[in-house]
């Protein structure tokens, strides 16, 4: 899967983004991927908990890492948020990285053409929780990722990222601010950060 161009990612898009922020990422940070030699092969869903809020150095350390490390028949294709894939300049640019919107049918999408998908099940409640709670996952009650792998009969792949959420305080979530307005209707969101 080396064409330049796939309908899920420019490749060579991708590639010239590794090569330039990787670096970055290695200084900043100085992370430590393992286990990448367990990923199997074929169509798989990559679970992982999800830090770092908006920036989100999760998915850039592990994405690159497995670039690195693996190849490009094992970079993630990720589900993204409505937020991320409905905006205007950033939408966009993580399409061509490897993105589509987060929907079962979006990551069918994916898998018929043999990719693997990376979910983050807690969304914005695991990216946005307190720093008082930085070293926990927070799913909440969202447990499609289980439906999803087994209606498609793909293997699960968990990932931990531990870290990232040390990059910056969370207050509050916000949840109850984002409940009073009624966030989920229009953003698809449960949380309101107070950062």
């Amino acid at each position: 899967m080396d064409d330049p161009t796939t309908e899920l990612r420019d490749v060579r898009f991708l590639r010239r983004f590794a090569d330039f922020f990787e670096p970055f990422f290695e200084r900043w940070f100085a992370p430590e991927v393992r286990g990448l030699q367990r990923i199997p092969t074929g169509p798989a869903l990559y679970v992982a908990n999800h830090s770092g809020g908006f920036l989100s150095p999760d998915t850039w350390i592990f994405g690159l890492a497995v670039l690195r490390e693996r190849g490009i028949q094992d970079v993630p294709v990720a589900l993204a948020h409505d937020v991320v894939s409905k905006a205007p300049l950033v939408g966009p640019f993580v399409r061509r990285l490897g993105s589509v919107p987060a929907s079962s049918g979006g990551a069918h999408r994916v898998f018929t053409h043999g990719e693997k998908v990376l979910v983050y099940p807690g969304g914005d409640l695991d990216a946005f929780r307190p720093s008082s709670r930085r070293d926990e996952v927070v799913f909440g009650a969202r447990r499609g990722y289980v439906r999803l792998a087994l209606r498609e009969g793909v293997p699960v792949v968990p990932v931990v990222s531990a870290g990232s959420h040390a990059g910056w305080w969370v207050v509050d979530d916000g949840r109850a601010w984002a409940k009073a307005l009624g966030t989920h209707r229009f953003l698809r969101t449960d949380v309101l950060p107070l950062t």
